[in-house]
């Protein structure tokens, strides 16, 4: 019972963590921790430098993820795109540069 209330208690602080996320950050910074989130529960390292988001997910379910618009999260995954940060695979698939995703964060917040 103690390892399921160690469970439960990360969980709460991680929605805290999210729900603050969404109230005080702007969009951009949203779709960055939502991708550094996913490399964390379901990456793979393709490399030295990309990890690829490997559950496949549609822009609608991107954008339902932080509560905002298809057209907005296709325009921050086009932005980060042409800084190779995020680059959509085949599938609904991405590889992200965890590093770079990291350093853009720091640089905004």
């Amino acid at each position: 019972s103690q390892c399921l209330y160690g469970i439960m208690s990360k969980e709460i602080l991680d929605l805290q963590d999210r729900l603050e996320e969404q109230m005080l950050s702007n969009v951009y910074i949203q779709v960055i921790n939502l991708f550094l989130r996913l490399g964390r529960s379901h990456g793979k390292w393709v490399d030295d430098k990309y990890m690829l988001v490997s559950i496949p997910l549609s822009i609608r379910d991107l954008a339902s993820m932080i509560g905002t618009t298809r057209e907005t999260i296709s325009r921050t995954i086009h932005q980060l795109k042409e800084k190779n940060i995020v680059i959509p695979q085949t599938k609904g698939k991405y590889l992200i540069d965890v590093f770079q995703l990291e350093k853009e964060k720091g640089q905004i917040e």
